[in-house]
């Protein structure tokens, strides 16, 4: 599954808003550089499809028991950028 983050690193708090259009404002605590917030970005991914299953009622995809693990995600295009977009794999795909 695929989906479009925009990322927002040196934030105050760590959380994530789904748009309307299905795609993801993350706001992280870490800042640019070295990988870091690209690091945060995945494990809160990760983190937040392990306890909220009911974000894909609409998609084809499901999530098995143990969720999401946080090498399951991966950045496709934008690694430099605020702008990305993320590939989960689920268990079974």
């Amino acid at each position: 599954m695929r989906i479009r983050v925009r990322a927002q690193p040196r934030s105050s708090q760590q959380k994530i808003i789904k748009n309307e259009d299905g795609s993801l404002k993350v706001y992280l605590k870490s800042s640019p550089v070295a990988g870091r917030a690209n690091k945060e970005l995945c494990k809160l991914i990760a983190e937040f499809y392990k306890v909220n299953p009911a974000f894909l009622k609409n998609s084809k995809n499901s999530i098995k028991k143990g969720g999401v693990k946080k090498s399951a995600v991966k950045i496709i295009t934008g690694y430099t950028s605020r702008n990305k977009i993320i590939e989960i794999s689920f268990k079974g795909e």
